[in-house]
């Protein structure tokens, strides 16, 4: 599509997003408007390094391809059969393409129980992408709080990661923070927002809309070693947000 014109679609992202992945040495990812192409590519471009990653997930409707999906590395996590799955985000939470909350698109949370190989420790994980829309997106966190609190496992903790389309300041992260921990505060507590959100302009972005909206948010239990933003100062950019990457620990979580 324009993308492609602009010399910035998928074919010559797909290469860079890998190698991103690989560089920094990651397990555990949430991906937000994927596309079947896109998510076959990026598992067949990870299942060729020495790390077999697998995925989860479904498209928000039978019409619109786009998903959330989750990636993660075999040999260090596996992921509970029985508990996890998608659910949207709407008053009908497990009817394909449900949209009630007044949303301009359908909107999906995609979530799964893993527990790491080694030390068998469990932890839930939930992948979104939020509405543009102000009181779809507060509702949305408000199902998503709820959600988590009906998890099987209410001793395990929790990682939320996404696209929130929405500032620190917005009603729903404020919401959501109230709840759970912003990663990337817990070890830059003051100073300016990171940007996330770049338009393909890279680290310098004047757009418009150029702000913070990406988040990771975990439990009180949950430890963060290090967390940050991953910048790209010029072309070739994988993608127009920046992602946000932590390393966080399990061995004070119950």
């Amino acid at each position: 599509g324009q993308d492609s014109g602009l010399g910035r679609g998928w074919d010559k992202r797909k290469d860079l997003i890998a190698e991103k992945i690989q560089k920094n040495q990651v397990d555990l990812l949430g991906t937000q408007e994927s596309t079947p192409r896109m998510t076959t590519d990026l598992s067949d471009l990870l299942g060729k390094s020495s790390s077999l990653f697998k995925w989860m997930g479904v498209p928000r409707t039978n019409i619109s391809p786009e998903g959330v999906p989750i990636f993660y590395r075999t040999a260090l996590l596996e992921a509970d059969p029985d508990d996890g799955g998608t659910f949207w985000l709407s008053d009908e939470p497990h009817r394909m393409g449900s949209n009630t909350f007044g949303g301009k698109q359908p909107r999906i949370v995609t979530w799964s129980r893993f527990t790491l190989k080694k030390s068998g420790k469990g932890f839930y994980f939930y992948n979104l992408h939020l509405d543009h829309v102000p009181a779809a997106r507060l509702k949305s966190v408000d199902l998503l709080i709820e959600m988590i609190q009906k998890r099987k496992r209410s001793d395990n903790p929790v990682i939320v990661v996404g696209d929130f389309n929405a500032s620190e300041k917005d009603p729903s992260i404020k919401k959501l923070s109230s709840f759970l921990k912003n990663a990337y505060r817990t070890k830059h507590p003051k100073g300016p927002a990171p940007l996330t959100f770049h338009k393909f302009e890279g680290k310098g972005s004047k757009h418009k809309y150029a702000r913070y909206i990406d988040y990771i948010f975990i439990s009180p239990a949950l430890k963060v070693m290090t967390t940050n933003v991953i910048t790209e100062n010029k072309p070739p950019f994988s993608s127009d947000h920046f992602p946000v990457i932590s390393e966080i620990s399990l061995d004070e979580a119950p």
